[in-house]
């Protein structure tokens, strides 16, 4: 006897079924392929209830996802930390270019100061110690702004980026400066 995919009628709630399915997916996009043997007459089933129950699982998880927004990471492997300035720009800085941190507070938000051997990072944010600590263990390997839209989702006490800077330091014109002569 052969396996041929075919579609077929589930004789259990739809819905129930396509919702296990999905739940043992990785991700909320998935397929599922029911394999009948030759003997057994398919049967078919609506395409647009099938559709529509998909639709709905995906929504459902959509809702359900509980993981909060991220303005930072952080790799053990990382060599260099990705600086995201806005959604068109960004800058890779290696982490062997990196000189030292310094952390003030201003009023109730924190400015982290990052300095590299060619660039200066400023960070305006909320709870930013984690950050600077990631970059002591060379550990950071993100950093971006988080929009104002997601600010409200950030828990209490995780890092909040509301503001990154970007200037080349004196050094680095010279540098440049030295280069071309």
């Amino acid at each position: 006897m052969s396996r041929a995919p075919v579609i077929v009628r589930w004789r259990l709630n739809l819905q129930l079924a396509l919702h296990l399915a999905a739940q043992s997916a990785f991700g909320i996009g998935f397929m599922v392929i029911c394999f009948v043997l030759d003997a057994e007459p398919p049967i078919t089933l609506s395409v647009g209830k099938l559709l529509v129950a998909i639709i709905a699982i995906v929504n459902l998880h959509k809702i359900m996802n509980t993981k909060s927004p991220e303005c930072w990471a952080n790799d053990t492997q990382a060599r260099a930390v990705r600086i995201e300035i806005s959604p068109e720009q960004s800058l890779l800085l290696p982490h062997d270019d990196f000189a030292f941190a310094e952390l003030k507070r201003e009023d109730k938000e924190q400015v982290l100061r990052l300095v590299f051997a060619m660039h200066e990072v400023t960070v305006r944010g909320y709870a930013l110690r984690r950050i600077e600590t990631a970059m002591q263990r060379m550990e950071l390997s993100l950093l971006t702004k988080l929009p104002s839209s997601q600010r409200s989702l950030i828990a209490e006490g995780q890092p909040a980026v509301l503001e990154i800077a970007v200037t080349e330091t004196a050094s680095s014109d010279k540098q440049l400066q030295a280069d071309r002569e």
